[in-house]
């Protein structure tokens, strides 16, 4: 309940803010307002744009405060969706911003600083928000541009700088805003204009240092601690030698992988990772992933890969859209290339090879069908198994684990 009430008034916060601002402007503008003034359409076009530009400024202010990390976001809002909210809102104060030039410009000729100033800002937002899509989100994979460019900046580990970059300069350009905002008109004659406009900064400036010194002093800890599930931990990374090398190639094959928030969603939502308390972790695989920990992952198998039963709930609870079920086949396929594949699964495939499925029919299950007047199972054409096995290898795996087990015996 409690938390429910907090999200109420979070949200209520996030839409009336802007409210009360308008208001306020809507008295303190000096060029006065009047249904029966000549000039009404123009009135109106300027005043509107001007409230358009303050929904644009506070929600940009706290679209930053949202992705800070503050405890009290956090605890009451879950991360997917708060991601989703923070780009869909990002967008429209964009959006609202960009109106609010034009409508403005209805009133007349402004102060070049004025008119700079809010340009400026405005493109840098653009440009964040367009870069953020690239090297932050998953949207789009298709291009192979892209993919050069994200695996180019992995390969020189600047995968985490970037990210940092393109949020401080996120942060510079509505202190840009900012500044537009105190050189305006109603500013200039409101001082109530300029205490509203510094109130909203100053909420960014203080949530953002908060969230820089909290980033520093938890660098070598969990970024996540509210998200993650209590048996999650982070990754000791100086456990072993990194394969920078196969992390890379690891990206360039799985691009969905470049923009992992190591949120640890995947593993609060994984059953299998529930049950066994972390023994199968998604979120270490992907840690280890990037990391280039291979050895950890092929040889220790901490975490065990092979435990991924495909349910896929990782990828619908991911926020930023990897292609977690597809990562781990990939792996395992890439493991089993090197016969370091698990000895149920090479005894299922040679039993596959050998009988065209994982279980053999046995005649008491033949007799049983027959019982409950089921149609016969089907038979299946066992060369062109074997044929497709052959093509992909499969043979190969199944009689280099022969030899190796009768080396074993003798």
């Amino acid at each position: 309940m409690k938390s429910r009430i907090k999200k109420v008034v979070l949200q209520s916060l996030y839409c009336i803010a802007p409210i009360i601002a308008s208001i306020i402007y809507w008295f303190e503008e000096p060029d006065p307002f009047s249904l029966y003034s000549s000039n009404l359409l123009v009135h109106l076009s300027h005043r509107t744009g001007s409230i358009l530009g303050i929904f644009s400024f506070i929600w940009m202010c706290f679209n930053i405060v949202i992705m800070t990390k503050i405890k009290l976001i956090k605890m009451n809002f879950d991360l997917d969706r708060l991601m989703k909210f923070h780009t869909r809102m990002s967008a429209i104060a964009l959006v609202l911003g960009t109106l609010h030039y034009p409508l403005i410009r209805v009133r007349g000729v402004f102060p070049s600083d004025q008119i700079r100033s809010g340009n400026v800002g405005w493109v840098i937002l653009v440009l964040m928000m367009f870069l953020a899509i690239i090297f932050m989100s998953n949207y789009f994979l298709k291009y192979r541009m892209i993919k050069n460019i994200r695996a180019s900046l992995f390969k020189k580990n600047l995968r985490y700088s970037i990210n940092k970059i393109l949020h401080n300069i996120n942060v510079i350009a509505v202190v840009v805003i900012f500044v537009h905002t105190l050189i305006s008109f109603t500013s200039n004659s409101s001082l109530l204009m300029r205490i509203v406009y510094i109130i909203f900064i100053g909420i960014t400036l203080i949530g953002w240092i908060y969230h820089i010194l909290l980033r520093k002093l938890r660098s070598d800890s969990d970024p996540y601690t509210y998200r993650k599930a209590s048996w999650d931990v982070p990754l000791l990374k100086n456990i072993q030698e990194r394969d920078d090398v196969w992390a890379l190639s690891l990206i360039k094959e799985n691009p969905s992988l470049y923009p992992c928030l190591q949120c640890g969603t995947c593993t609060s939502e994984c059953i299998v990772s529930e049950v066994s308390k972390g023994d199968f972790n998604p979120r270490l695989i992907m840690e280890s992933s990037l990391l280039g920990l291979k050895d950890k992952l092929l040889i220790e198998k901490i975490p065990n890969i092979w435990d991924c039963t495909t349910c896929c709930a990782c990828d619908e609870s991911c926020p930023q859209n990897v292609r977690l079920t597809e990562i781990f086949i990939f792996l395992k396929n890439k493991f089993v290339e090197q016969y370091q594949a698990p000895d149920k699964y090479l005894s299922e495939a040679e039993t596959v090879y050998n009988f065209g499925r994982a279980i053999p029919i046995q005649k008491a299950i033949i007799e049983r069908r027959k019982g409950l007047e089921l149609p016969p199972s089907p038979e299946y054409d066992m060369q062109e198994i074997r044929d497709i096995m052959n093509l992909t290898g499969f043979n190969t795996l199944i009689e280099v684990t022969k030899i190796e087990e009768k080396k074993e015996e003798m």
